[in-house]
């Protein structure tokens, strides 16, 4: 565990040594600021390990308890995340390529779907950043699929149909092809502070249906029993791979600021 060093005189003011994680299990201790942000870090492991800028490197936190992990949003604190942890926990963060966070921007068809891309005219980084722009008043378009859930306190999974909107996850009473509006359950709020986290090889103690999951959880949760983690299972890779672009921009106000961010620093261009 990672034990905070309190500046003198300035005692709500700390840095952190974080062990950071590269994709050949070497590490590299650095020192960072209680409020630097994900980016901000990332910047500094560029500039440590002289590498070339990339929209690609992020730092991604892993859960070996859970088999899940998370890549940080540019805006996250660190911080945050690291002190929220059990003190045996055997999380690690790591600085790797990952192409899905923010594939979304630079291949639209691929990560949120052609169906939707079509429909909605979303097949560039302009037409994806005016769409974060005005979600507030016009929303996101509504999409539902079904998804195998494991809600908190289950023991088994229902597959259901789930539609999600703006305003949250919602998910059907029973598993039919038909249904009103009456029959559907809001079960998540995108805008708290549950996190999104993806599986890293399946939830076979958990007896999932599909290797393809997400849950959501805060940070301290280390356990799929707890009341705090909701899990999901979609049908295939694909659906997986929409779901969770879906929900990371149903979770807007993070994106349109990184989105701005990177074009700002030539990242990404329009």
């Amino acid at each position: 565990m990672t034990e905070p060093v309190f500046k003198q005189n300035h005692p709500h003011s700390y840095q952190l040594v974080v062990r950071v994680f590269r994709p050949d299990r070497t590490t590299k201790a650095i020192l960072i600021e209680h409020q630097m942000t994900a980016g901000e870090v990332a910047t500094m492991m560029i500039e440590k390990n002289f590498l070339q800028p990339s929209v690609h490197l992020a730092l991604v936190e892993k859960v070996p308890a859970l088999k899940i992990e998370r890549v940080f949003e540019e805006h996250d604190i660190v911080s945050d995340c690291i002190l929220s942890w059990p003190t045996k926990s055997q999380n690690m963060i790591f600085f790797e390529e990952r192409p899905d966070h923010f594939g979304l921007v630079e291949s639209p068809d691929y990560w949120i779907g052609e169906e939707t891309t079509t429909k909605q005219a979303f097949h560039s980084a302009e037409a994806i950043q005016t769409m974060l722009n005005n979600i507030d008043t016009s929303g996101f378009p509504e999409w539902r699929d079904y998804l195998f859930i494991r809600k908190p306190g289950d023991k088994s999974w229902s597959r259901r149909l789930c539609v999600l909107r703006s305003s949250g996850l919602y998910t059907s009473n029973k598993n039919k092809k038909s249904f009103s509006s009456t029959d559907l359950i809001r079960i998540l709020v995108l805008d708290g502070p549950l996190k999104l986290y993806t599986t890293t090889g399946g939830w076979s103690r958990m007896r999932a249906p599909t290797p393809h999951g997400f849950a959501f959880k805060p940070y301290s949760a280390q356990d799929p029993s707890s009341t705090h983690v909701f899990c999901f299972c979609a049908t295939d890779e694909k659906a997986l791979r929409h779901w969770v672009s879906r929900l990371r921009v149903a979770k807007v106000s993070g994106l349109v600021y990184e989105l701005k961010k990177l074009m700002r620093s030539g990242f990404v261009t329009l």
